[in-house]
């Protein structure tokens, strides 16, 4: 009754796999009527996730290196082209497994901490008094918002699931088993 009486001021937004989402819209005939709209949203492929990278990078007003997304235009593809199909009959990527967009913005936020890092050891700065005004005058400024290949794979190294960066485990292997364990809980 609260989504039939409140209609006029309320939206009520459900995500979910296609298949597994018609499974829950077929399970009470007042559902379907109520979730008249349904998005369906594909996931992002190489080109996009690399490009969703540039955006956030240069907001923040960093650059990458010439060389520094070489290896995740790679290593992206596989996670768009593995995939699985799960117990409901939904095909789902290894790159949706991860978080897609959200995947590659942690990709990049730790990029930036090993960058910052870096910097802060390679110039000696771990004492340095930062509320100094003439702090930073005689750094160059490129340095400062350069993110290089190797900043960008400590980054998507930090972003992965712990499983996938020690043993070697293949993508499609990792989702699997994370979608079996999905479905052991949900039991």
């Amino acid at each position: 009754p609260f989504m039939e009486n409140h209609r006029d001021d309320m939206v009520v937004i459900a995500a979910g796999y296609p298949m597994a989402s018609q499974r829950v819209l077929a399970a009470n005939d007042g559902l379907r009527g109520r979730f008249a709209t349904l998005i369906e949203y594909t996931s992002y492929n190489p080109d996009q996730l690399i490009a969703i990278m540039e955006g956030i990078a240069a907001k923040d007003g960093d650059t990458f290196a010439p060389d520094a997304l070489l290896s995740l235009r790679e290593s992206f593809a596989q996670y768009y082209n593995a995939q699985i199909t799960s117990s409901e009959g939904d095909v789902i990527r290894v790159i949706d497994g991860l978080g897609n967009g959200r995947f590659v913005r942690t990709v990049v936020e730790k990029a930036q901490l090993n960058r910052n890092s870096r910097i802060v050891s390679s110039l000696g700065l771990s004492g340095a008094d930062l509320s100094d005004p003439d702090f930073g005058t005689d750094l160059d400024a490129d340095m400062l918002t350069l993110l290089t290949a190797e900043d960008v794979h400590y980054g998507h190294q930090q972003a992965l699931p712990p499983e996938m960066r020690t043993n070697g485990a293949r993508a499609s292997d990792w989702l699997r088993e994370s979608e079996e364990r999905r479905r052991t809980q949900t039991q």
